[in-house]
């Protein structure tokens, strides 16, 4: 009990002194429209596949996107190509230490899309300190505060089903 108060301590105050710092380093976006963030989870190479064709769709249309996937040791198949973080570079107290996690959280987006089904709490301090206008996402019990955009879905959806429920609602929301 007493380490699970210690690690909910340090966590909440790595977001809150972290949360102070506002900052965009990375600004590779001129000329860009929309700087759009997508934080996922790779469970499998079909995963990197699906967020590989939004972006490459999205880039289409002059947006600037930059991606970051959180991979799990046990995971098969995930391209070496994706900015990633794993188990492995998250702290004790549950927050992400991986420079890939620095550039994204330091990158002022218009939107970030979050098609993760279940959030663990790396996610959701990425997804805190991540600046954006817009913070999309699947709606669960926990995730009322973290979205300004949220799809309700049935079931569990793999990551293309999901991008694509949100994919739909941000068409509508940007043209």
């Amino acid at each position: 009990m007493a380490i699970q108060l210690l690690k909910q301590w340090s966590f909440n105050r790595k977001l809150k002194r972290r949360s102070l710092i506002k900052k965009d380093i990375y600004s590779e976006s001129k000329g860009k429209t929309y700087k759009i963030g997508i934080l996922y989870t790779s469970t499998c190479l079909d995963d990197d596949k699906s967020v590989q064709a939004l972006k490459d769709k999205l880039t289409d249309y002059n947006y600037y996107v930059r991606t970051l996937a959180y991979v799990d040791k046990g995971t098969q198949g995930h391209s070496g190509y994706v900015k990633s973080y794993s188990r492995s570079t998250i702290g004790w107290d549950e927050t992400p230490n991986e420079s890939y996690v620095e550039e994204f959280i330091s990158t002022r987006f218009d939107l970030l899309i979050c098609p993760i089904p279940y959030l663990e709490k790396h996610h959701k301090f990425i997804i805190r300190l991540t600046q954006a206008d817009i913070k999309a996402g699947i709606k669960t019990d926990m995730t009322h505060d973290l979205y300004d955009l949220m799809i309700e879905t049935r079931g569990n959806l793999n990551t293309a089903e999901a991008i694509e429920h949100l994919f739909k609602q941000i068409k509508i929301l940007f043209h």
